[in-house]
């Protein structure tokens, strides 16, 4: 049988238990090990960042001295690469070109969401009192500001839907929040007032947004609520709690699906990734993964990635496992969101 070396280290079973056993050794100082064609074929090609490297499949581009510490996202934009990065009070974003060049596009305030058009043209984020969009493409270009009516100010929501934009907004003179649709035209439509979702994200194609209840009782962070962006009135029926968000994009590339992770706040700090409908909250499928998981994000169509103690694990949605890559320092892994360069 032909074998050839790629990304995946070893098999891992998850157990009914939740333990998690391992098949295969790593290669000392690679992270990768020689594996047979048909494992590498039923998984996406490795993508992720690990000590200032970025791999890509077959790519591999080294940030240098740009990137000193741990990275939080990477995804593909047009061009190369947009990592974000946590300093002591900011969120930064980093345009990495294809030849390795850094560019810090945007320096924003700590926790501060944004999200790129499906195209991986343009970047949308909410800077003060302001949202503001960016033109990855342009090294010149500076942020312009959209202009949301009625007056008021943004609650830090904000995601493309197509080439119009949905944000939270909260209307000057109203305790309660809205959802808005800010149009290319420039006109901002109204699509939800009082909306009970904070901290949303939008599917790819703009579709559905997903985020925290804010009805929810107790812990304002403990449950999710969703609905579509075209009738946003029209809440799931269901409230999901004991479940989190932990991805900067938690939607397939396809926008049908997201996914969550179930913690369990004990001693062995044992959690779970649950896989979700978009369109009205249902469980798909839900697997444990044995201990305590970040960085939970889509890999490929139908492969979620995972980072548990310096290891990156791609699974299918039934959670059959593998190790891809581990690192020395710190990794995080790469996320699909449909965009080609």
């Amino acid at each position: 049988m032909e074998r050839k070396t790629i990304g995946v280290v070893a098999v891992v079973a998850v157990l009914a238990s939740g333990a998690v056993a391992t098949a295969g050794l790593l290669a000392p100082g690679t992270g990768r090990v020689d594996v047979p064609d048909e494992v590498s074929s039923s998984r996406p090609a490795p993508f992720y960042i690990a000590d200032g490297v970025i791999h890509d499949g077959d790519r591999e581009v080294d940030t240098g001295d740009a990137i000193i510490g741990f990275a939080n996202s990477l995804e593909r934009v047009a061009g190369g690469w947009l990592l974000g990065k946590w300093e002591d009070d900011t969120n930064d974003a980093y345009l990495v070109s294809e030849d390795g060049g850094v560019r810090k596009v945007a320096s924003l305030p700590y926790g501060t969401v944004w999200d790129v058009h499906a195209a991986g043209r343009r970047l949308a984020f909410v800077h003060g009192r302001r949202y503001q969009w960016l033109d990855l493409t342009d090294p010149a270009a500076r942020a312009r500001d959209l202009p949301l009516r009625p007056a008021g100010r943004p609650t830090g929501d904000i995601g493309w839907s197509g080439d119009d934009v949905i944000a939270g907004w909260l209307p000057a003179g109203s305790k309660q929040p809205a959802l808005v649709v800010h149009h290319t035209d420039g006109s901002t439509e109204v699509i939800s007032k009082g909306a009970p979702v904070d901290q949303i994200s939008a599917s790819p194609d703009g579709a559905y947004v997903v985020g925290t209840d804010r009805e929810a009782e107790g812990d304002p962070f403990s449950c999710l609520a969703g609905r579509p962006v075209a009738d946003a009135e029209n809440r799931w029926p269901r409230r999901i709690c004991d479940e989190y968000i932990i991805s900067t994009s938690p939607y397939s590339p396809d926008g049908t699906r997201f996914v969550s992770v179930a913690w369990a706040l004990n001693a062995d700090g044992a959690s779970a990734v649950v896989v979700r409908a978009a369109d009205d909250g249902r469980r798909l499928s839900r697997f444990a993964t044995g201990s305590l998981t970040n960085d939970v994000t889509w890999a490929g169509p139908d492969t979620i990635a995972f980072v548990h103690d310096r290891t990156l694990q791609y699974c299918s949605t039934d959670g059959s496992c593998a190790q891809v890559a581990n690192a020395a320092e710190w990794l995080t892994a790469g996320t699909d969101t449909g965009v080609t360069r």
